[in-house]
């Protein structure tokens, strides 16, 4: 009796994880561009009018003390801090798109809404914002000067760890996005390239397949009757078939896993220029998204 010829196949290719998250978005503007605004829009006024009159969010209030306490030595004037959904409308009023995360006129203190679930960015802002109170407390003006006087005090706080946050020129920061920006172009030409890859694979992986299990029926066939079984060509055929597109699929996971291992250090360059542009502002468009991996080709069969 023959044996059955032992099929050594790849599994199918799985693609679920190879779709990308496209929207990179605009940069965070640098303190040197974001526009003076020496007058308040009506809306500022009311949302801070009405901030100073509210007890503020007892779980925000808890932070302001805790930082007050331990970055400030406990100087700062006790503010109320509220959360702010209005503050979303404000780009719209301004005309500069861009998304207002915190806002103070000293007396009291809003934050968007949008960083409940970003604990990090949350706390940052909420410095930023006690920065501006700690310079109007010194009988500095109200508004959004992120000058030297603001940017010794933000710096410190940076320092000693009261927030997380990168510190980095408006030349730093642009060079990091153009790094950013020539990985994207590689991520994309090579995303494109091993789906493609990956396609042809997993085409020829249902034609090999189809080769082996014909070839299986035929030797089952022939051990019940004792006649037909294929030829050793025929079989070695198989086999040189199926060597072939093992070979081809561990160079695939091969470049699958060089691709997966730019995305991971291109995520890390993205959370560091993320990091690098909410500081010092306190003003966010869409940050940058990171990227997912994709999934190697399966186990042989």
């Amino acid at each position: 009796m023959r044996n059955l010829l032992g099929a050594i196949l790849i599994g199918a290719v799985a693609w679920a994880g190879a779709s990308f998250l496209r929207n990179r978005g605009a940069v965070t503007a640098s303190s040197s561009s974001v526009p003076t605004v020496s007058v308040r829009s009506q809306l500022e006024i009311d949302i801070l009018d009405s901030a100073r009159a509210s007890a503020g969010d007892p779980e925000l209030d808890e932070r302001y003390r805790a930082i007050n306490r331990d970055y400030f030595g406990g100087g700062l004037p006790d503010v109320p801090v509220s959360w702010e959904p209005r503050l979303n409308d404000i780009a719209a009023v301004r005309g500069d798109g861009l998304l207002l995360e915190g806002l103070t006129d000293g007396k009291a203190i809003v934050i968007n809404p949008t960083l409940k679930s970003n604990r990090r960015q949350l706390i940052a802002t909420l410095c930023h914002e006690m920065v501006h109170v700690r310079l109007v407390a010194a009988g500095g003006a109200v508004g959004e000067d992120h000058g030297p006087e603001f940017q010794r005090h933000l710096r410190r706080l940076l320092d000693e760890g009261a927030f997380e946050g990168a510190f980095a020129t408006d030349e730093e920061k642009a060079a990091m996005k153009a790094a950013l920006a020539t990985d994207v172009a590689w991520l994309d030409t090579e995303s494109a390239a091993v789906r493609t890859a990956g396609d042809a694979l997993a085409r020829d992986r249902q034609e090999v397949d189809r080769i082996v299990d014909d070839m299986n029926a035929r030797i089952t066939k022939a051990n019940t009757e004792q006649s037909g079984w294929p030829s050793d060509a025929e079989q070695q055929a198989a086999k040189d078939r199926l060597a072939d597109i093992n070979s081809r699929s561990e160079a695939h996971n091969s470049r699958v896993s060089e691709f997966n291992r730019r995305i991971e250090a291109y995520n890390e360059s993205v959370e560091r220029y993320n990091l690098a542009i909410s500081y010092p502002d306190g003003l966010a468009a869409t940050r940058i998204q990171p990227r997912q991996s994709m999934s190697a080709t399966g186990a042989p069969r």
